[in-house]
């Protein structure tokens, strides 16, 4: 703890300050001088070397990959011509559908960052086999899609060391694949539809982190498009966790995710026999191993 001398007391008159004391005062005078020189010394040496590494660093590329599990429920419901079909995959049936081989998916991220400009991409895919009832009987129902997302970026805030927030445009590509096989309730086979679409949805969205303690951080994104470019309305919301390992493979470090992720669409176009209208929503808990170089 710094304690502040006393001012030394003026000497009156036919007497002379002690020698001793005068002494004293300049030594440690000279003692404080070195202690606030001597920081001031290191951070005009240190502070070019930082200034440049930190220049180096932002100037460099930063790339992310992270493939994940995304375990999806299913519902909405399908239209193909003057057949109409619902879909209703719950959490309880998610289990049984993937130890079938009826619900598959694959997913990945990877994102480039510099400075604060950020391109990404984010792939998934999934392949449903479902069986639903509809007013004739039972409808065996395929409702196959794998979208392809692709935008930029702009890191638009990052502060007090925990805080980022980003702006983000993009596309998002969406291939449907849907069929609808109706058997009526007295074993015949009935009338049976498919139909495969693709379309491209503008979206416009940002989003969030904040390091909650060390190398753990709460993330959240949201985005909305459409606006009946490609689908009349589409929206996606992501939240979840972070954890920044302690683990590295060669060059790359090693991130955990934990995450809810939601996605949904309305399409509809055509008419008659050519009606194609198909609304789903996907949601589920993601989790992701990712690498960051």
């Amino acid at each position: 703890m710094l304690e502040y001398l006393p001012r030394p007391r003026t000497a009156k008159k036919g007497r002379r300050c002690r020698p001793d004391s005068f002494r004293a005062l300049v030594v440690v005078a000279g003692l404080a001088a070195a202690l606030l020189a001597a920081p001031a010394a290191r951070a005009q040496e240190a502070t070019p070397e930082a200034a440049t590494d930190s220049a180096a660093a932002e100037d460099a590329w930063h790339v992310s990959f992270v493939p994940y599990l995304w375990i999806t429920e299913v519902h909405g419901s399908v239209r193909i011509g003057d057949l109409h079909a619902p879909i209703d995959v719950g959490f309880d049936k998610v289990f049984d559908l993937m130890g079938n081989g009826d619900l598959l998916g694959g997913m990945g991220y990877l994102e480039a960052r510099k400075d604060r400009l950020i391109l990404f991409t984010d792939a998934t895919g999934s392949v449903v086999r479902t069986k639903q009832n509809v007013a004739a009987g039972k409808a065996d129902l395929a409702a196959d899609f794998a979208t392809l997302e692709f935008g930029l970026g702009w890191r638009v805030y990052e502060g007090f060391d925990a805080i980022t927030v980003d702006a983000l445009a993009g596309g998002r590509y969406n291939y449907l694949y849907n069929s609808i096989d109706v058997t009526t309730s007295s074993g015949v086979s009935g009338p049976g539809r498919n139909a495969t679409v693709d379309f491209v949805d503008p979206f416009v969205g940002g989003r969030w982190a904040v390091e909650l303690v060390d190398g753990l951080s709460l993330l959240f994104r949201g985005d909305i498009g459409g606006f009946g470019a490609g689908s009349q309305l589409a929206w996606s919301l992501l939240g979840g966790f972070r954890y920044e390992t302690p683990w590295s493979l060669g060059p790359a470090r090693l991130n955990a995710f934990a995450a809810y992720k939601v996605y949904d669409f309305d399409y509809d176009s055509g008419s008659g026999s050519a009606r194609r209208s198909i609304a789903e929503e996907y949601r589920g808990p993601a989790l992701g191993l990712g690498a960051a170089f």
